[in-house]
């Protein structure tokens, strides 16, 4: 409530919650200092716009790192030519003072946040997927999802959601698909560069640059069998003047190239036919072979009778862990019932990344005497 007090044209205003009277007088100089301003991340500050008309005042700023100016603040700077004189800073604050006949509308405050690099948040690598340059795979083509690991944990994020949603691929074995999640938090376009460093090596070299998306696959095949990091750059050019741009990366976990099929060696298949009163009497087959790949390890190995189904057989000892694996295994009497003549045995293994290795020998039915 406003009450006129004296013939000085002084105004007291009652407040509650607490109670208080403050005295306005309408003669001399007045301060009204604003909000905290959160520029939301280290800023410079520019021009100051008032609304038209106004006129009778003084505008002072100060900036500082911490939302309460208690304490790390500068001091209060006049502004002069309309340009803010305070040094960078997440937070500004600006203070009026009204000369006596003074009067301020709005107070603008330009400012532009200081350019803060990029972030690579995630990158994960998966050997045989190509990214489907269609909207759906056709119903023949295997695909598989490839999912960030910080997504399929159910963490929270700071890149967009989008990231969040796993990507469909097709599986190829020729290909390699990345996928990586950055962030920028001046909110820039980015742009992405890929490297990849051999295990062994110290230089990065280029695989491919001006990527806008955030998944690139490549031909696998040109590239030598072996170990690799692939190295992801998020660069903010296409926000900034040359030199200003900032970057920043993120380095893959190992992966493995392997394009070369495991080779089967000494492949032997011997069996001998008892002479039963009218033709020979089948006979157990006893097969044995080697399976070796340079890469990584001999997965699964399966054999073919006479072009009939494939049927799974396991490595001596039982696990197929080790990039040379020995077999040494019996086809059953029962396998032969009906055949005469010589028999086709053909055997395929692969490797852990589903390169397949064939080989094949006949062998005949020699009957005892």
């Amino acid at each position: 409530m406003a009450v006129p007090s004296d013939p000085r044209g002084e105004v007291l205003i009652g407040t509650g919650n607490t109670g208080k009277l403050v005295r306005f007088g309408l003669e001399g100089q007045h301060d009204y200092a604003s909000d905290v301003l959160d520029a939301g991340a280290l800023a410079r500050y520019g021009r100051i716009e008032v609304d038209p008309g106004a006129s009778g005042y003084d505008l002072f700023t100060r900036t500082g790192n911490i939302e309460q100016p208690v304490r790390g603040w500068t001091d209060w700077q006049p502004v002069t030519a309309d340009r803010v004189a305070s040094p960078a800073g997440r937070f500004l604050q600006w203070k009026v003072v009204l000369r006596p006949g003074g009067k301020l509308g709005g107070v603008g405050v330009n400012y532009l946040p200081v350019n803060a690099a990029p972030v690579v948040e995630e990158v994960v690598v998966v050997p045989g997927a190509r990214l489907n340059p269609q909207a759906q795979p056709q119903p023949q083509q295997p695909t598989v999802n490839i999912s960030l690991p910080s997504a399929s944990q159910g963490a929270v994020v700071n890149f967009d959601s989008s990231n969040s949603n796993p990507i469909n691929a097709i599986k190829d074995r020729a290909a390699v698909t990345a996928r990586w999640a950055a962030h920028d938090d001046n909110g820039d376009d980015l742009t992405y560069s890929l490297y990849l460093r051999a295990d062994g090596e110290h230089d990065w070299h280029l695989l491919k640059d001006n990527i806008a998306e955030k998944a690139y696959s490549w031909d696998q095949t040109l590239i030598p069998d072996g170990g690799y990091q692939l190295k992801v750059v998020a660069s903010d050019s296409p926000s900034h003047n040359p030199g200003d741009a900032l970057s920043g990366d993120k380095i893959s976990e190992r992966f493995e190239i392997d394009t070369t099929p495991p080779v089967v060696t000494d492949l032997k298949a011997e069996q001998s036919l008892a002479k039963c009163a009218h033709a020979p009497c089948p006979a157990p087959a006893h097969i044995t072979f080697d399976a070796e790949d340079a890469m990584s390890a001999v997965v699964r190995a399966e054999y073919s009778l006479d072009a009939g189904p494939w049927q799974y057989i396991e490595p001596v000892g039982g696990l197929s862990d080790a990039r040379r694996e020995h077999y040494d295994f019996t086809i059953p009497a029962s396998a032969f019932e009906g055949k005469s003549g010589e028999q086709l045995i053909t055997v395929r293994v692969y490797d852990r990344h589903d390169n397949v290795g064939l080989a094949k020998t006949t062998f005949g039915a020699s009957a005892a005497k």
